[in-house]
């Protein structure tokens, strides 16, 4: 779910440290143009969405306007973005790794043990399997079997690495979306894989506009190059809107400072250890 907030002057940084430390929230960008700030929010039923914009959002001052539209489907992910960076026979073997992984999993319902380490490793994902035993009080045995049955056998948990883009000159980071015709959207998103360089996530929505196509570049020009790409790959693709990303005050759970360093985390993990 996108939640685009309209915003009053001056009252950005307070409403969005009113709704930081909701676990449903999963990132905050702050935009430009009209819209103020995007939430990328996770409800698991409509009546939920409904009564956090309602009563929540509703209940925050500062907030002019909140505009929602649902996500249909990831067609890219964060996971799959690359920086280029890894030498020829590291990228080989996290290439490999990657179709190993994706062999083992099946999707399932994780268990209360699992659960709780993938709270810990979403917290940080270089603790060890001594501190995740220590800290949730299981045996380091019982753990070190969890890990790799939670990691890469579940199939709820998908992992990557993040860094603060601005730091390494990623300096460029907006969203474009468009209006597709349905049936073009595998084939688009298909084409955006090849630009793992460029495109951050692509997310099928329901909406007038039903593609929204996150970038990170080095250029400023970037968005206008990957907009052209698309709609001269695609004559149907209109482009309805875009926003450039300023900042972002939390992402996937991380809280940010405005220089883009980590200052906390807050469990987005939805699932409740009674419901297993």
């Amino acid at each position: 779910m996108l939640i685009e907030l309209e915003v009053a002057p001056g009252g950005r940084d307070a409403v969005a440290a009113r709704v930081a430390h909701d676990a449903r929230i999963a990132t905050i960008e702050a935009t430009t143009g009209q819209r103020g700030l995007v939430l990328h929010a996770r409800f698991r039923t409509p009546r939920e969405q409904d009564e956090y914009v309602e009563s929540v959002l509703g209940s925050i001052p500062g907030i002019i306007a909140a505009r929602q539209t649902p996500v249909r489907e990831m067609i890219v992910s964060p996971a799959a973005w690359r920086t280029g960076k890894l030498p020829a026979p590291q990228h080989h073997a996290a290439v490999e790794l990657s179709r190993i992984d994706a062999g083992r999993t099946v999707t399932r319902h994780p268990t209360v043990l699992e659960l709780r380490v993938l709270r810990e490793l979403g917290a940080d994902g270089r603790r060890s399997a001594a501190d995740i035993a220590r800290r949730i009080g299981y045996s380091l045995s019982a753990v070190n079997s969890a890990i790799p049955r939670a990691v890469h056998g579940s199939g709820i948990a998908e992992f990557h690495v993040d860094f603060a883009a601005e730091h390494l000159g990623w300096t460029t980071m907006g969203t474009i979306l468009l209006q597709a015709p349905r049936a073009q959207l595998a084939e688009i998103g298909a084409a955006l894989w090849r630009y793992p360089g460029h495109v951050r996530t692509a997310l099928a929505l329901f909406g007038q506009a039903n593609l929204a196509v996150s970038i990170w570049s080095r250029e400023h020009w970037a968005i206008e190059v990957m907009e052209e790409m698309i709609t001269t790959s695609f004559p149907q693709v209109r482009v309805a809107d875009r926003w450039s990303t300023t900042r972002f005050y939390k992402r996937d759970g991380a809280l940010l400072r405005s220089d883009g360093s980590r200052e906390g985390f807050v469990d987005v993990i939805t699932i409740e250890e009674d419901s297993l």
